[in-house]
Protein backbone atom coordinates (compact mmCIF):
# COMPACT_ATOMS: atom_id res chain seq x y z
CA UNK A 1 0.00 0.00 0.00
CA UNK A 2 3.19 2.36 -0.57
CA UNK A 3 2.19 5.37 -2.34
CA UNK A 4 4.31 5.71 -6.04
CA UNK A 5 3.94 7.28 -9.69
CA UNK A 6 1.45 6.71 -12.00
CA UNK A 7 2.51 3.88 -14.52
CA UNK A 8 2.01 4.77 -18.25
CA UNK A 9 -1.42 3.24 -18.87
CA UNK A 10 -2.60 5.05 -15.66
CA UNK A 11 -1.19 7.97 -16.61
CA UNK A 12 -2.81 7.99 -20.51
CA UNK A 13 -6.30 7.15 -18.30
CA UNK A 14 -5.55 10.46 -16.55
CA UNK A 15 -5.01 12.17 -19.48
CA UNK A 16 -8.16 10.69 -21.26
CA UNK A 17 -10.57 11.96 -18.86
CA UNK A 18 -9.26 15.55 -19.48
CA UNK A 19 -9.22 15.24 -23.09
CA UNK A 20 -12.92 14.07 -22.48
CA UNK A 21 -13.57 17.13 -20.80
CA UNK A 22 -11.64 19.44 -23.28
CA UNK A 23 -9.07 20.48 -20.22
CA UNK A 24 -5.73 21.53 -20.57
CA UNK A 25 -3.77 18.52 -20.02
CA UNK A 26 -1.55 20.02 -17.98
CA UNK A 27 -4.64 20.69 -15.45
CA UNK A 28 -2.89 17.21 -13.83
CA UNK A 29 0.94 17.57 -13.36
CA UNK A 30 1.73 13.31 -13.41
CA UNK A 31 4.78 14.50 -10.88
CA UNK A 32 2.40 15.84 -8.20
CA UNK A 33 -0.22 12.77 -8.52
CA UNK A 34 0.42 9.45 -6.13
CA UNK A 35 -1.23 6.77 -6.47
CA UNK A 36 -2.66 4.46 -3.27
CA UNK A 37 -3.26 0.62 -3.77
CA UNK A 38 -5.83 -1.12 -1.62
CA UNK A 39 -8.90 -2.40 -2.57
CA UNK A 40 -9.17 -0.34 -5.31
CA UNK A 41 -6.31 2.43 -6.74
CA UNK A 42 -7.00 6.23 -5.57
CA UNK A 43 -5.33 9.39 -6.65
CA UNK A 44 -4.19 11.70 -4.74
CA UNK A 45 -2.55 15.27 -5.51
CA UNK A 46 0.15 16.69 -3.15
CA UNK A 47 2.82 19.79 -3.06
CA UNK A 48 6.25 18.60 -4.72
CA UNK A 49 7.70 19.32 -1.71
CA UNK A 50 5.20 17.71 0.73
CA UNK A 51 5.57 14.51 -2.11
CA UNK A 52 9.51 14.71 -1.76
CA UNK A 53 9.40 13.98 2.57
CA UNK A 54 6.16 11.33 1.71
CA UNK A 55 8.61 9.67 -0.77
CA UNK A 56 11.43 9.61 1.79
CA UNK A 57 9.33 8.40 4.48
CA UNK A 58 9.06 4.51 5.37
CA UNK A 59 5.35 4.94 6.82
CA UNK A 60 2.29 5.00 4.91
CA UNK A 61 -0.14 8.14 5.30
CA UNK A 62 -3.44 7.62 5.35
CA UNK A 63 -4.12 10.19 3.14
CA UNK A 64 -2.41 12.78 0.74
CA UNK A 65 -3.28 16.70 -0.48
CA UNK A 66 -6.53 16.28 -2.67
CA UNK A 67 -7.98 12.95 -3.62
CA UNK A 68 -8.24 13.34 -7.53
CA UNK A 69 -10.12 10.29 -8.26
CA UNK A 70 -9.75 6.60 -8.58
CA UNK A 71 -8.64 4.26 -11.16
CA UNK A 72 -11.02 1.04 -12.32
CA UNK A 73 -9.79 -1.29 -14.97
CA UNK A 74 -8.42 0.96 -17.70
CA UNK A 75 -10.60 4.17 -17.00
CA UNK A 76 -9.78 7.08 -14.23
CA UNK A 77 -12.92 8.11 -12.26
CA UNK A 78 -12.56 12.01 -11.26
CA UNK A 79 -13.58 12.58 -7.73
CA UNK A 80 -16.24 16.09 -7.40
CA UNK A 81 -12.86 17.74 -5.87
CA UNK A 82 -11.21 17.14 -9.57
CA UNK A 83 -14.95 18.42 -11.26
CA UNK A 84 -14.93 21.33 -9.38
CA UNK A 85 -11.28 22.07 -10.81
CA UNK A 86 -12.23 20.97 -14.34
CA UNK A 87 -15.62 22.65 -14.58
CA UNK A 88 -14.38 25.96 -15.50
CA UNK A 89 -11.71 25.22 -17.74
CA UNK A 90 -13.78 22.74 -19.37
CA UNK A 91 -14.82 23.35 -23.31
CA UNK A 92 -16.46 19.99 -24.06
CA UNK A 93 -18.89 17.72 -22.56
CA UNK A 94 -20.05 20.19 -19.43
CA UNK A 95 -23.55 21.41 -18.85
CA UNK A 96 -25.01 24.45 -17.52
CA UNK A 97 -28.73 24.09 -15.67
CA UNK A 98 -30.54 26.84 -14.95
CA UNK A 99 -31.85 27.40 -11.28
CA UNK A 100 -34.57 24.96 -10.68
CA UNK A 101 -32.87 22.16 -12.41
CA UNK A 102 -29.78 22.53 -10.73
CA UNK A 103 -31.72 22.20 -7.49
CA UNK A 104 -33.13 19.12 -9.22
CA UNK A 105 -29.46 17.64 -9.78
CA UNK A 106 -28.77 18.31 -6.29
CA UNK A 107 -31.84 16.26 -4.46
CA UNK A 108 -30.29 13.54 -6.66
CA UNK A 109 -32.79 13.79 -9.34
CA UNK A 110 -32.40 13.36 -13.55
CA UNK A 111 -32.77 16.29 -15.88
CA UNK A 112 -35.04 15.76 -18.89
CA UNK A 113 -34.19 16.34 -22.32
CA UNK A 114 -36.47 19.54 -22.63
CA UNK A 115 -34.64 21.47 -19.67
CA UNK A 116 -31.31 20.81 -21.53
CA UNK A 117 -29.26 22.74 -24.21
CA UNK A 118 -30.15 21.77 -27.60
CA UNK A 119 -27.89 19.48 -29.14
CA UNK A 120 -25.87 17.78 -26.47
CA UNK A 121 -23.87 15.01 -27.17
CA UNK A 122 -24.75 11.35 -25.45
CA UNK A 123 -22.36 10.39 -22.58
CA UNK A 124 -20.36 11.16 -19.43
CA UNK A 125 -20.90 15.39 -18.46
CA UNK A 126 -19.65 17.66 -16.33
CA UNK A 127 -22.85 19.58 -14.58
CA UNK A 128 -23.22 23.08 -13.39
CA UNK A 129 -24.96 25.95 -12.83
CA UNK A 130 -23.97 29.95 -12.55
CA UNK A 131 -20.66 29.03 -12.83
CA UNK A 132 -20.43 26.51 -10.24
CA UNK A 133 -19.56 22.73 -10.41
CA UNK A 134 -22.63 20.53 -9.14
CA UNK A 135 -21.75 16.81 -9.72
CA UNK A 136 -21.30 14.08 -12.77
CA UNK A 137 -23.72 12.92 -15.26
CA UNK A 138 -24.72 10.66 -18.08
CA UNK A 139 -27.14 12.09 -20.96
CA UNK A 140 -28.38 9.19 -22.71
CA UNK A 141 -30.41 11.18 -25.12
CA UNK A 142 -33.84 11.48 -23.13
CA UNK A 143 -32.34 12.58 -19.42
CA UNK A 144 -29.26 13.72 -17.76
CA UNK A 145 -28.71 10.75 -14.93
CA UNK A 146 -27.36 11.96 -11.84
CA UNK A 147 -24.32 10.27 -11.52
CA UNK A 148 -23.20 11.49 -8.43
CA UNK A 149 -23.41 15.23 -6.93
CA UNK A 150 -22.08 17.56 -3.82
CA UNK A 151 -25.44 16.82 -2.39
CA UNK A 152 -24.56 13.27 -1.81
CA UNK A 153 -22.56 14.00 1.04
CA UNK A 154 -25.46 15.15 2.43
CA UNK A 155 -28.17 12.31 1.83
CA UNK A 156 -25.95 9.55 2.69
CA UNK A 157 -26.35 10.33 6.59
CA UNK A 158 -30.30 11.08 5.94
Amino acid sequence: MRLRLPTDEEWAACAATLSHYGCPPDTLSREALRVREGRYREVFSGSLAVLAAVDACTCIPLSLGRKEGELRADSFLPSLELGTVLYPVATRNAVALDAPRATLFLYGRDVFREHLPVGLSLGRKLVGARGEFLGFGIYNGRTLANIIDKGAYVRQFE
